[in-house]
């Protein structure tokens, strides 16, 4: 499994995204992925951006022209192979957007088709009496046509009542997490009830709360991530972050005061990106420890 959580930050002052509420939606996320009591790796991606072009379809024949880029946030805790492939399937379809008048995909929408590509796989997964166990998805960003902040939790698996006659099927649920206040936070993953713990115990000190709560959140996922630190055997691997304010999600690397690993990001330590061609590669890195 996993842990990833949502946060609000007032505390981010620089940004060309900073909106009038002075608010950033910010995920933490770490990068192990296991099969049973074994480790698959502690390099996966959970923390992902999900594109979104729209085009002009012109009525008489000639190319589209975009009108509309954005991004938002996408993370899972669960089944890897099934939230991969919705991610998949989201952003081929996210990339093709085409309308003859200029209108705005809402992040609800994208959340009502991400639930039936979700239920589609479980219902796969079910014929071959194969349980993925319970997944979660979460979309999440800033909605340009609402021009607010939104947060969609997305749930599947698979429910059998008791009895003989009992027949097994799939289950879902969509929630929608309002972050109007700045401490509101929202958990899933088998580390949850660990984390929600450790935050809970270290926002009872003033100072923390009064001087840090922006950054304590990622600070415990960091420590979690200490080889001595998680209560969970499936939390590990590396710290992965991002934030959007009112403009698009940017996943961030992760500035370690550790010298031996300058940058992690999406799960890989010590990592240098260098360029592409003639292309420099620049991330915005986040700083997430307070010592």
């Amino acid at each position: 499994m996993t842990v990833v959580c949502l946060w609000m930050r007032d505390d981010l002052t620089d940004g060309e995204d900073r909106g009038a509420d002075g608010l950033h939606l910010c995920v933490a996320s770490d990068s192990r992925i296991t099969s049973g009591e074994k480790v698959s790796t502690d390099q996966a991606p959970k923390i992902l951006p999900l594109h979104v072009v729209c085009w002009h379809r012109r009525p008489d024949g000639t190319p589209p022209t975009s009108y509309f880029f954005h991004t938002f946030g996408y993370a899972f805790a669960g089944h890897v192979n099934i939230c991969y492939a919705v991610y998949s399937r989201l952003s081929a379809m996210l990339y093709q957007l085409h309308a003859t008048t200029q209108a705005l995909p809402s992040l609800d929408g994208i959340a009502e088709i991400a639930l039936k590509f979700m239920k589609a796989y479980f219902e796969d997964y079910l014929k071959v009496d194969n349980d993925p166990g319970q997944t979660s998805i979460i979309l999440f960003g800033y909605d340009r046509g609402t021009e607010r902040k939104h947060v969609f939790e997305l749930q599947c698996w698979f429910d059998q009542p008791y009895g003989p006659a009992s027949v097994k099927t799939v289950k879902s649920k969509r929630i929608e997490h309002l972050f109007d206040v700045p401490k509101k936070i929202v958990v899933i993953g088998s580390g949850k009830d660990s984390f929600l713990n450790k935050l809970k115990s270290a926002t009872n000190d003033s100072n923390n709360e009064n001087d840090y709560y922006g950054i304590v959140p990622s600070h415990i996922m960091d420590n979690e991530l200490n080889p001595f630190g998680s209560d969970d055997p499936a939390v590990g691997g590396e710290l992965q972050v991002g934030y959007c304010g009112n403009g698009p999600f940017r996943v961030c690397s992760v500035a370690s005061s550790d010298p031996k690993k300058a940058f992690a990001y999406l799960g890989l330590s010590n990592i240098t990106h260098g360029r592409i061609n003639a292309l420099q590669v620049a991330m915005e890195a986040m700083v997430v420890r307070l010592y």
